[in-house]
C-alpha cells in the first residue's frame, strides 16, 4: 500500500481469503452526494456535519435474528434476582495529566489471574480498592464489580465528566466483555446543534454532586429497569464490544451465568494499557470453573517498582556476551508479566 504522508499513523491492510481472486480490488467508493446520502453504521456521535452529505445509523437500529431469544425481562420495580449499575468510561485528572479511568480508578492488574489460584486473600495478589480514598480522589487499584449468579444484570455504561470537575474529555470507548454477550438495549448520544458540533452532555444521566460522575444515576427517578425509553425490549442485538459515545450512554443487559473474573476493557489498546479496565467478579470462587489438570501457572508474580527502576537503569555494555545477557534477562521478565496476564 502507498505510504500516507498526511497521516502518518493511517495503515491500510487488503485481506485475501483461500479462493479469493487474485490480486488488489479495483472498487471505489461511492460519492457521499446531496441526492444519494452515504450511511455509517455504529457512529460514535449521533451526526455528520450537513455538508457531508452522511448519516449516521446507531447500532440499535439492528435488530436480532428471530431464532435469538429475547431479552430477559427487568420489572418497574427491581426485584431482588435482578442488579443495575452505572459504569464510567472516562479520563479523570486535569489540564494535560490525562488519566485513563473506570469510574475514577485505573487498573492494576492482579500479580496472577484469578481463577488459577487458591483461595487467598484479596490482598494477596491485587491492589485492593480503598473505597474511602478512592471517593474522593483518583486512584490506581485493582477495580471489580461483584455479580450474583442467576441475576439478571442491566449496566448503564457511559463517558462524561463534569465541566466544573476534574476530569478530561475526551473519545468515545469501544467496551468489550469477556465472559459474556450481551443485549444493546439503547445508545443515547451527547447533544449537537444542526451542525454537527457537540454542544452538551445528554441529560438523561445526573452526577449529582460527584465532579467525576463516578456514582451517577437517572435524572428521572422513575427510570429503571424495563421503564428507560427508547429501550429495545423485544429483538435487540447482541454484541460483546460497544462504542460508548462522548457525553452519552449505552445500556447493556445479560444473565450472569457464567461465574468467574471477567476482564472489561476499552478495546484502544493504550486507553486499556494505561488502565481503563476492570475487572467482574461472578460468583464465588467455589461457583467458577477449575483449570484443567496440569494447567500451567505463573505463581504469585510481584515486580516491585524498585525492581523495575534498578533494571531499566542498568548500563548496557556495547556489543559482547555482556550485552546479550542483559538483553536476555529484560526479555525473560518481559516474557512472564506477558505471560501472567494473557
Amino acid at each position: 500500500m502507498a505510504k500516507d504522508t498526511t497521516y502518518p499513523g493511517h495503515v491500510e491492510a487488503i485481506l485475501h481469503y483461500d479462493g479469493a481472486i487474485q490480486g488488489n480490488p479495483t472498487s471505489t467508493p461511492d460519492a457521499c452526494i446531496s441526492t444519494a446520502h452515504c450511511e455509517v453504521l455504529n457512529c460514535p456521535f449521533s451526526m455528520y456535519p450537513p455538508s457531508r452529505y452522511t448519516d449516521c445509523k446507531p447500532l440499535t437500529n439492528l435488530i436480532a435474528p428471530s431464532f435469538q431469544p429475547p431479552p430477559p425481562p427487568m420489572p418497574v420495580n427491581i426485584s431482588t434476582d435482578t442488579a443495575e449499575h452505572f459504569i464510567n468510561f472516562h479520563f479523570t485528572g486535569k489540564d494535560s495529566l490525562r488519566l485513563s479511568s473506570v469510574n475514577g480508578r485505573s487498573f492494576v492488574p492482579p500479580s496472577t489471574p484469578p481463577m488459577i489460584l487458591p483461595p487467598m486473600e484479596y490482598d494477596d495478589y491485587m491492589e485492593v480498592c480503598d473505597e474511602e480514598e478512592c471517593k474522593n480522589r483518583h486512584c490506581s487499584c485493582t477495580n471489580f464489580l461483584e455479580l450474583t449468579p442467576g441475576h439478571t444484570i442491566q449496566i448503564t455504561l457511559h463517558n462524561r465528566v463534569q465541566y466544573q470537575g476534574e476530569g478530561i474529555r475526551g473519545t468515545a470507548h469501544p467496551v468489550h466483555f469477556h465472559g459474556h454477550h450481551f443485549y444493546v438495549m439503547k445508545i443515547a448520544y451527547a447533544e449537537y446543534d444542526v451542525n454537527g458540533k457537540y454542544v452538551g452532555d445528554n441529560q438523561d444521566i445526573d452526577c449529582g454532586e460527584d465532579i467525576r460522575c463516578n456514582n451517577a444515576t437517572w435524572s428521572d427517578p422513575t427510570w429503571g429497569g424495563d421503564n428507560i425509553p427508547g429501550m429495545n425490549l423485544l429483538n435487540p442485538p447482541m454484541k460483546d464490544t460497544v462504542i460508548v459515545p462522548v457525553g452519552g450512554y449505552a445500556v447493556i443487559r445479560f444473565k450472569a451465568d457464567n461465574p468467574g473474573w471477567w476482564f472489561v476493557h476499552c478495546h484502544i489498546e493504550i486507553h486499556q494499557v494505561e488502565g481503563m479496565a476492570m475487572m467482574l467478579k461472578e460468583g464465588a470462587e467455589s461457583q467458577m470453573s477449575k483449570p484443567p489438570s496440569g494447567f500451567p501457572t505463573c505463581g504469585n508474580y510481584y515486580w516491585s517498582e524498585e525492581e523495575f527502576n534498578e533494571i531499566i537503569q542498568r548500563p548496557i555494555p556495547v556489543g559482547g556476551q555482556g550485552r546479550n545477557q542483559v538483553d536476555w534477562s529484560v526479555m525473560v521478565m518481559v516474557a512472564i508479566v506477558l505471560y501472567c496476564f494473557q
